[in-house]
């Protein structure tokens, strides 16, 4: 830390030119960064607040939520057979090629 404090208490010009080159520099790296707008910002913002809040919430909403009992359906009754004699019901096999209109 002390060499940063020794350059810039010297009088040297090349201070200044360092000096200079380090804000372009950070000037271009924002640029860079910033150059999508309010898309980035915006970005940055639901990446935060996902990190942050969303787990926040489910830990408050976890401990404050009260305990139900759990509630059992009745189990359907298994109807198997009852379905394969319906599927089959309006079904129809024939073979070979269709009929002709003089043969009908």
């Amino acid at each position: 830390g002390h060499r940063a404090a020794d350059l810039l208490a010297q009088a040297d010009p090349a201070a200044a030119w360092l000096l200079l080159g380090a804000h372009i520099g950070v000037g271009l790296l924002a640029a860079a960064w910033l150059r999508r707008g309010e898309r980035a910002l915006a970005q940055l913002l639901a990446a935060v607040a996902a990190s942050t809040f969303r787990p926040l919430m489910i830990a408050v909403a976890t401990v404050t939520a009260p305990l139900l009992p759990v509630r059992r359906l009745p189990r359907p009754t298994r109807r198997v057979a009852a379905t394969r004699k319906r599927l089959f019901v309006h079904s129809l096999g024939r073979r070979g090629p269709p009929c002709s209109a003089a043969f009908a």
